[in-house]
Order: C-alpha cells, then structure tokens, then sequence
C-alpha cells in the first residue's frame, strides 16, 4: 500500500450532488492510488454498471471483483462476498444507502468476513446521506470501530478502516 494521496481528497468534490458519483468519485480514486494492481479488491455496492470497478480494470488492476444486490446485481458479478477472500474493499455512495442501523450492523458484518487477515475497508459517508439523516458522523465512526481495529476519517469523510 502506497502513502494517503491527500492531493486526490483536496482536488476532488465530493458532495453527490457535485460530481462524486461516476468517474469523479473520490473513494475509487483513491483506491487507484493507494494500491498496487495485483491486490484482490471488491467493489461492494458497484452498481449495474459496475463503472468503478471497470475503470480500475482500464487502469491495469488484475482482480476487482463487484457485488450487488436486488436490482442492480448482474451476470459476473459476485453473489456473495466471499470469507477471507480480498485485500480490499470499497464501497463508494454506498454507506449513504443503508436505510437501517440494522442493515449498516449487516453489511458491516459482511465486508468484516469478506476481508482478508489484514484487509482494507475505504468508504465515504457523506454529510448528506439519502437516510438516516440524524446518523451523525459520530455514529458511523462507533459503529465502525466496532468492527475494524482501526479507524481513519480521512477528508471529504472518507473512512479508511483496517481489519
């Protein structure tokens, strides 16, 4: 793993409303500047388009896996996050999603088994999330370090979780 790219979190918006879904997400373009192109990594919550995890694979990464649900799941994508099985997983406009304490404790589970010895966990929450406006950042973060044995809110509050 690479130094933070600190420059990438300063140059790019990152409100949804501004252009931090698509190309111009942050957390996928951090994740390509973080890390060497052999990891195995998972893009939990790609999409239909799986548009990140494409362009990482553009990029020359070898192993981005995605993972979806309900609608937006697809043929080649996983259909379950598998145990112990990615260095990396990232989840981009996602954590914004979660509709429920109890589906955050879920899904949190989840990326926590599908992670490797050592793995890597890079999401942003942000300051506008589509549900449970009164989740404070405070809240995330409690969540959060009850999963992962540390916790980092980087800029632009992008969480950076170790296992």
């Amino acid at each position: 793993m690479k130094d933070l790219p600190l420059s990438t979190l300063k140059a790019n918006r990152s409100a949804r409303s501004r252009g931090a879904v698509g190309l111009n997400a942050v957390v996928p373009i951090l994740v390509s500047e973080m890390f060497s192109k052999d990891v195995v990594m998972l893009d939990y919550g790609s999409g239909p388009d799986q548009i990140h995890a494409n362009k990482l694979k553009l990029d020359g990464f070898k192993n981005v896996h995605t993972f979806d649900f309900g609608q937006n799941w697809r043929e080649g994508m996983q259909y379950e996050v598998f145990p112990n099985r990615y260095d990396v997983i990232y989840a981009s406009n996602v954590m914004n999603t979660w509709s429920t304490p109890l589906m955050i404790s879920e899904a949190l589970r989840e990326i926590y088994i599908g992670l490797g010895d050592i793995g890597i966990f890079l999401a942003n929450y942000p300051k506008s999330p589509r549900y449970l406006k009164d989740y404070l950042d405070e809240d995330m973060e409690t969540i959060l370090n009850s999963f992962f044995r540390s916790v980092k809110l980087l800029p632009k509050n992008i969480y950076f979780c170790v296992k």
